[in-house]
């Protein structure tokens, strides 16, 4: 009965990922793959369907980055976590339309417009929710820079997919900037396990600098002395958006360049 229970789970996991051994999978990113086809073994067997998944995680992402808007560490963690299973049911959808067959260019579309709303509306968030503790303006300048740099790449990907039709599925653009900053795939790989500013690492990096503001707060722990020019960095949190305004910044104009001279 066991080995017919894993066989099933083996078809399964050939309807709905097919191409899954293809996908670059870091270390993090196959927590979600996990958390997300245990998600789709059950949502397979009701009525739900794949652009409701959508729905769902893409309301849980915009709720979810409202807690950071108030001073309760707690509830910082408590979104950090959230978006882990949110950003899981990222890749449910996906499952359950091809179990169902029931893709669609509606789901395609809600996808793009749940990304390009939620990963600036997180970054913005944190930035106001800290600004409104401190005071401290630079809270929200870095978390608006880091929203609207974020909301860049994933414009920039948009636009290179347009100027070269088909490019999206093959993930050329990828292979184009890998191609140009890596000169073995082992390096490559290396890095995405450690590159915080990667997709798959930001909710893992959001949980730890939630935590550590949690443990502070609990422990009533000194804050974050750095001097006076860097006063302003009164929480771990603001670390995080600082480190994403700057790092997205610096990826915006990287790719843009690879991108750029890549084209004829």
């Amino acid at each position: 009965m066991d080995s017919e229970r894993k066989q099933r789970i083996r078809e399964m996991r050939v309807i709905c990922a097919p191409n899954e051994a293809e996908y670059r999978t870091p270390v993090i990113q196959r927590l979600y793959i996990v958390i997300g086809f245990s998600f789709t073994r059950l949502l397979v067997k009701t009525r739900i369907t794949p652009n409701q998944i959508t729905g769902i995680w893409g309301t849980m992402m915009v709720l979810l980055s409202l807690l950071y808007l108030f001073d309760r560490p707690l509830l910082y963690v408590i979104g950090a976590v959230g978006w882990i299973f949110a950003y899981s049911l990222d890749g449910t959808d996906g499952h359950v339309a091809r179990y169902k067959k029931m893709c669609s260019k509606r789901g395609v579309f809600l996808d793009l417009v749940n990304h390009y709303v939620t990963w600036p509306l997180l970054f913005f968030c944190v930035g106001m929710g800290q600004f409104m503790m401190s005071g401290e303006i630079c809270d929200i300048v870095f978390g608006t820079v880091a929203g609207v740099s974020v909301l860049l790449l994933m414009v920039i990907q948009y636009v290179y997919n347009v100027i070269n039709p088909g490019v999206y599925k093959k993930g050329e653009s990828d292979l184009e900037i890998d191609r140009n900053l890596f000169k073995s795939d082992r390096t490559r790989k290396a890095i995405e396990n450690i590159n915080p500013l990667l997709f798959p690492n930001i909710p893992l990096m959001l949980l730890i600098a939630s935590t550590l503001d949690l443990m502070v707060s609990e422990l009533a722990l000194p804050g974050l002395i750095f001097g006076d020019q860097l006063l302003w960095m009164t929480s771990f949190l603001s670390i995080f958006i600082f480190i994403y305004a700057v790092g997205y910044v610096l990826s915006s104009a990287m790719k843009i360049t690879i991108l750029y001279r890549s084209l004829q």
